[in-house]
């Protein structure tokens, strides 16, 4: 997922990932992406992982915001989840920490009363899910998600991820966990209580990262695959609006005309703790740990597999599964909350040149360090700010070449698209997911057994 700029399609063919043989319990070795690692891959993963905290930076008080949870949690998750996916994790370019959607998930499932709690437990039952799925090499089950009903899922995705959010632009109130169409209904029908100051500034930041990408790389001639300052410039530039935009609340002093800030930002206590598992309903986090797992699991297999293709290298799923897995497990304990794989942040590593996933590692050092020395400064971002952050974020996860594909080639597979994502802005992302599910069969099966098209005589020719 990225912040308003443009990012390689969400799942390229072939896009599935590779199965692990037979079924049989095993613990991924640790490091194995070390051979060969040498000097020189060293400065490439700390110039990669310097660029990668220019997104992770804004990313990850964005994303908390998306959770319902407190900035602290995000800097948890964004400096942990790295470090134990480097352990044990065997993708080159994979960025693990906060995410778009599986924050959203997090934040309908936490509600709003001892959230942070709820996140921790929520995390260590998907850290088991993901990892009982690795351990059994399970991970091929994943292959159902076919390109199109994914790229449907996602499209459906983003706009609920961007409906969640307009709400905070516009400075009304709008129910969670409830489907874009009711989300939609409550935005119209607070209309009149917006706040002036937070929706222009928010609509201000908004246009800002949607527009200024493309002329911006145009202006720069920068070409997919550059390296040097000027792509770098291009990647700063959410995080550089956000600084500007937490400018402008501290010299017009808009706090006073209703803008809410991020607040406090300092390093989190992750002390290793048990959480108060007991004071939890567990059994009403079974079908939202399941379909957060479903959801990171899936979505993380398809960026490290497409960014896997770009050197020719396979991607284990056991091992990825495990390695997600073990990362939400260690999160539960150190104050943080599920973890997924970043398409915008993974890219980042792999057009800068990372070497393994210790630049992922460099990147939130680099966030913790930021933390420390301009907390101030990031605790002036406006939250409609991070708003607008994260709709121009859910706005470049939609697959347009896929959809295009589709509509140009083979309308049966815009149907498999289309069901998935119907289903999740009528019905929400659980039911979606199921959709998605069935959709998936029904497209391998017509792959399978279904009519094969015969080249007309003048194609032929």
């Amino acid at each position: 997922m990225s912040d308003g700029e443009d990012q390689p399609p969400l799942v390229e063919h072939p896009a599935r990932p590779r199965p692990d043989g037979e079924i049989r319990p095993r613990v991924p070795r640790a490091l194995v992406w070390r051979v060969g690692y040498g000097r020189t891959d060293v400065v490439q993963d700390l110039i990669a992982g310097t660029l990668l905290a220019v997104l992770l930076i804004p990313q990850a008080f964005a994303y908390a915001q998306l959770a319902n949870l407190p900035a602290s949690t995000g800097i948890a998750a964004a400096l942990v989840a790295p470090v134990v996916y480097a352990l044990f994790g065997g993708s080159r370019f994979l960025a693990v920490g906060p995410v778009a959607l599986v924050s959203l998930l997090v934040g309908e499932a936490v509600g709003s009363d001892d959230a942070a709690t709820i996140a921790l437990v929520l995390a260590a039952m998907i850290g088991v899910v993901l990892v009982l799925l690795g351990v059994l090499r399970l991970g091929f089950v994943f292959r159902v998600f076919t390109r199109p009903v994914l790229a449907g899922f996602v499209f459906a995705a983003a706009v609920v991820i961007a409906t969640s959010q307009v709400g905070h632009v516009l400075g009304v109130p709008v129910e969670r966990g409830v489907p874009p169409v009711g989300q939609w209904a409550d935005v119209a029908g607070s209309i009149d209580d917006f706040r002036p100051a937070s929706t222009i500034l928010g609509l201000g930041v908004l246009v800002l990262l949607l527009a200024l990408p493309g002329p911006l790389r145009r202006l720069l001639h920068v070409q997919d695959g550059d390296r040097g300052w000027r792509p770098n410039l291009v990647r700063a530039l959410p995080l550089l609006v956000l600084l500007a935009s937490a400018g402008l609340v501290v010299l017009l002093d808009l706090q006073e005309q209703g803008v809410q800030t991020l607040g406090p930002v300092s390093l989190p206590n992750m002390v290793p703790a048990l959480p108060a598992f007991a004071e939890v309903d567990w059994a009403a986090l079974v079908l939202p740990a399941v379909t957060i797992s479903l959801v990171a699991a899936v979505t993380t297999l398809a960026i490290a597999e497409t960014l896997a293709a770009r050197d020719g290298s396979e991607v284990s799923t056991s091992r990825e599964l495990f390695a997600l897995g073990l990362s939400s497990m260690t999160l539960s304990f150190t104050g943080g909350y599920p973890a997924g794989g970043s398409l915008s942040r993974s890219a980042v590593v792999a057009d800068s040149g990372g070497r393994s996933p210790l630049a992922a590692v460099v990147g939130a050092a680099a966030l913790a360090a930021s933390a420390v020395a301009l907390g101030p400064v990031l605790s002036a971002i406006p939250r409609t700010a991070l708003s607008a952050l994260i709709i121009a974020a859910a706005v470049s996860m939609i697959d347009r070449e896929a959809v295009t594909d589709a509509w140009q080639h083979d309308r049966a597979v815009l149907v498999v698209m289309v069901v998935p994502f119907v289903v999740v802005l009528v019905a929400g992302v659980q039911l979606g997911l199921l959709a998605a599910l069935v959709a998936g069969l029904a497209h391998l099966a017509w792959d399978q057994w279904g009519p094969t098209e015969v080249a007309r005589p003048d194609e032929a020719s």
